[in-house]
C-alpha cells in the first residue's frame, strides 16, 4: 500500500523533512488535476488547539509524495480557520502562477522602438503560424516572466497540430493566453507532471492520448453518471473571410470542410464586417500608361508635330540630331525612295543621358508619384529631329509640305539617276514618358483556343481574374490588317480574354500571330488586406471536433489510489452502454480523496473551454482582421 508524505521548504515553518499525513494531524486530504486550471491540495487539519499548531507559511513550497515519488507541488495560497480546533490548508500548483502572471511581449512602435507591452502576437500576417509553435511560444515566454515550470528545452512538451492565422491577444494573463491557443482545439488536454525536478506541463490530443478503460462488475467503480453532449459533435466547418479584387473591392469568401447537418456546423470568422474593425471597399489607385514596342511609335505618339504628317504617309522616319546616318527602305519602289534614320537622344528629367537596353516606352499624361515609384519607372525625355527624305523625278516640292510647322530643305543632284533629293525636317521635338524596368506583359503569341470572341493569350499573362478587362488589345492577321478590340472579361487561370465584337475566320488573329495590350493600368500597392485561413484550416479544425464529446463522472475506490493516473488520457466505459465501450472521453479533472482511497475522474471539456456554442468558441481580436502591408 502507498505510503504519503509532506515535505516543506527549507527555513520554513514547514520544512524539508518528510511527514506523514497524520503527523501534520490531517484528517483528511485530497488533491486534484485539472486541465486548464489550478492543480490544488487540501489538507484539513484537526487539532485540540490551533494556537499550538504549527502552520506552514503562506507562500511556501509543499512536497506531497506517494512512496516516495513527487505526486504534486505547489504553494501554499490559503489557510482558512474554522472555530479553534480546524484549518483548511489549499496548496496550488503551477497554473495557479500562470493565472496571476501578466502575459508581456517586446513590441515594435511606429517610429522603431520597442517596449514591453501586455500583449501577445502569435504568427505573422499573413502566413500566420503553426498552433504547436504558439503553445511552445507562450510556454516559454511564461517561464521567463517567473512561472514555475519546466521550458520547451527543459521538458514540457505540446501535441502535434496545424497552422493558423495570426493571433493576437492583448490584457491577458499567461494562463488566459495558453487558454486561448488551446481553445482552437477543443480534443486537447493539458496537465503537469510534478515528479520532475521542475514541473512539466504537457499539451496533448485526443487522438494520440492514453487510453484508461474501465469496465463495470470488475473494476472497483462506485458510481457513474455519462452522457453525451450530441449537439458538440461538428460536422462542418465553415471559415468566412475576405479578400480584395484586382481593383481593391472586398469580396467575400470561405473555406469550409465536411457536410452540412442542422446544428452542427462551425463558423468562425476570419476576417469580415462580423469582427469589431472592417474597413469599406478601399478601390486602389491606379494609373493608365501606353505601352510601346519600339521608340519609334512612342515618339511618333507623344509629339504633336506628326499628327498632319501621318495622314501622309510619313511615319517611323525619325533620326538624332546630327548627321544623316541613314540606310535605304527597300520597301519602297522607284523612283520614290524613303530612308530611315537612327534613334533619337533620350535623358532623364536632370539631362543625365539614360542607357537605353530592353526597357519598354510608357507613356501616361500627369502619372502620380506613387506609380512611378512602386513600378520602377524611369522619367525620359527623348529628343532630336523628325526627318523625311526622298527622290523624285519630277524635281518639285509637293504642295502638301506647307501645311507642316517644319523646316524644309530642298537638294537637287543625280543620285542614282537624274533626281531630285528632298529632305524635310520638322522642328526639334521632346517627347516625355517613361521606361519601364519591370517586364510587363505587353505582348505575346495568340495560343490555340482562341476564337471569334475570344483571345487565349500567352502563358506569361497575368493569372488573376480581370487583370485585363478593359484594356485595349491590337492584332495583325496573316494578311498584314490590323485589327483592336476591347477586352471585356478576362480570366486567369486560362488566359482567356473575351472581345467586345465577333470577329470572321479572316479577321480573327491566328496561333502564333502577335498580340499588342493598350491602356496598362498601374495599381498602387495595398496599405492593407485582410487575414485568410491557412490552407486546410477548416479540415484540421473539422478533424478536432468531428466526434461526440461525453461528460460526467465515475468514482473508483481502491486501497491504493494514484497507482493509475487519469489525467491527460481518455476513458472509456465497458459492461455499460456499447457506445461507452469506445466513448474516448477527455478527462476534465482527477480528483484523489487519499482518506478514503477514492478517485472521481470528471470527463468532458475542461472548464475553460466550456461546451459554449459553436460559434463564440474562439476569441478573434480586431487586430486580427486585417494585415497592415
Amino acid at each position: 500500500m502507498a505510503v504519503w508524505t509532506i515535505a516543506g521548504e527549507t527555513g520554513k515553518a514547514w520544512n524539508t523533512t518528510a511527514q506523514t499525513l497524520a503527523y501534520r494531524k490531517a484528517s483528511g486530504a485530497t488533491v486534484s488535476f485539472r486541465s486548464l486550471a489550478s492543480d490544488d491540495l487540501t489538507l484539513r487539519i484537526e487539532s485540540d488547539d490551533i494556537t499550538t499548531y504549527t502552520a506552514p507559511e503562506l507562500g511556501q513550497r509543499i512536497d506531497l509524495y506517494r512512496s516516495g515519488t513527487r505526486f504534486f507541488s505547489g504553494n501554499v495560497t490559503n489557510i482558512k480557520t474554522t472555530g479553534n480546533q480546524s484549518l483548511t490548508i489549499v496548496v496550488s500548483g503551477a497554473w495557479w502562477w500562470l493565472e496571476r502572471i501578466n502575459y508581456v511581449s517586446t513590441q515594435t512602435d511606429g517610429a522603431g522602438g520597442t517596449g514591453t507591452r501586455i500583449t501577445g502576437v502569435f504568427g505573422t500576417a499573413p502566413s500566420g503560424t503553426n498552433l504547436k509553435t504558439a503553445i511552445e511560444t507562450a510556454i516559454n515566454t511564461a517561464v521567463t516572466l517567473g512561472a514555475p515550470i519546466a521550458n520547451i528545452a527543459g521538458g514540457s512538451t505540446v501535441a502535434t497540430y496545424f497552422d493558423i492565422p495570426r493571433v493576437t491577444l492583448n490584457q491577458s494573463t499567461c494562463a488566459e493566453v495558453l487558454t486561448e491557443l488551446i481553445r482552437l482545439v477543443p480534443d486537447t488536454m493539458a496537465y503537469f507532471d510534478y515528479s520532475t525536478a521542475t514541473p512539466t506541463l504537457h499539451i496533448t490530443r485526443r487522438g494520440v492520448a492514453t487510453t484508461r478503460t474501465l469496465t463495470v462488475g470488475s473494476d472497483p467503480i462506485e458510481s457513474f453518471d455519462v452522457n453525451p453532449i450530441y449537439e458538440m459533435k461538428v460536422d462542418q466547418v465553415v471559415l468566412p473571410y475576405v479578400e480584395r479584387d484586382t481593383l481593391g473591392r472586398t469580396k467575400f469568401e470561405t473555406q469550409q470542410s465536411g457536410t452540412a447537418a442542422t446544428g452542427r456546423i462551425q463558423v468562425i470568422t476570419m476576417s469580415g464586417p462580423e469582427l469589431d474593425t472592417f474597413l469599406p471597399n478601399d478601390l486602389f489607385d491606379v494609373a493608365t500608361v501606353k505601352s510601346y514596342t519600339t521608340l519609334e511609335s512612342f515618339v511618333i505618339d507623344s509629339d504633336r508635330q506628326f499628327e498632319n504628317a501621318k495622314t501622309r504617309g510619313l511615319v517611323n522616319q525619325i533620326q538624332v540630331e546630327g548627321g544623316f546616318d541613314y540606310y535605304i527602305d527597300t520597301s519602297f519602289a522607284s523612283p520614290r525612295k524613303q530612308y530611315y534614320f537612327p534613334v533619337p537622344v533620350y535623358t532623364d528629367n536632370n539631362g543625365n543621358p539614360v542607357v537605353y537596353t530592353s526597357q519598354k516606352f510608357l507613356m501616361s499624361d500627369n502619372l502620380p508619384q506613387w506609380a512611378i515609384e512602386e513600378n520602377g519607372l524611369i522619367p525620359v525625355t527623348v529628343t532630336g529631329k523628325w526627318g523625311y527624305k526622298w527622290f523624285d523625278q519630277t524635281g518639285d516640292i509637293p504642295l502638301w509640305t506647307k501645311d507642316l510647322a517644319v523646316n524644309f530643305e530642298f537638294q537637287a543632284y543625280s543620285f542614282p539617276s537624274a533626281v531630285n533629293h528632298f529632305v524635310l525636317y520638322t522642328n526639334k521635338y521632346a517627347a516625355v514618358g517613361y521606361l519601364a524596368t519591370t517586364d510587363y506583359h505587353w505582348t505575346g503569341t495568340v495560343r490555340s483556343g482562341s476564337g471569334a470572341t475570344t483571345i487565349v493569350l500567352a502563358t506569361t499573362a497575368s493569372s488573376i481574374d480581370d487583370f485585363y478587362t478593359g484594356l485595349t488589345v491590337s492584332w495583325k492577321t496573316s494578311g498584314g490588317a490590323t485589327f483592336t478590340d476591347t477586352i471585356v472579361d478576362y480570366v486567369g487561370s486560362t488566359r482567356a480574354a473575351t472581345l467586345t465584337s465577333t470577329w470572321s475566320s479572316a479577321q480573327r488573329p491566328a496561333t502564333g500571330q502577335i498580340y499588342q495590350l493598350q491602356g496598362h493600368p498601374l495599381y498602387r500597392e495595398a496599405d492593407y488586406s485582410f487575414l485568410a485561413p491557412p490552407v486546410g484550416l477548416a479540415a484540421n479544425l473539422l478533424a478536432a471536433q468531428n466526434f461526440t464529446p461525453y461528460e460526467g463522472s465515475i468514482a473508483i475506490v481502491e486501497q491504493d489510489a494514484g497507482g493509475t493516473r487519469y489525467r491527460g488520457c481518455k476513458v472509456d466505459l465497458a459492461g455499460s452502454l456499447t457506445a461507452l465501450a469506445s466513448m474516448g472521453a477527455l478527462v476534465a479533472s482527477e480528483t484523489i480523496d487519499i482518506a478514503t482511497g477514492t478517485t472521481t475522474i470528471d470527463l468532458g471539456t475542461p472548464p475553460r473551454l466550456d461546451y459554449r456554442t459553436l460559434v463564440d468558441r474562439i476569441r478573434k481580436t480586431p487586430q486580427d482582421n486585417i494585415v497592415f502591408l
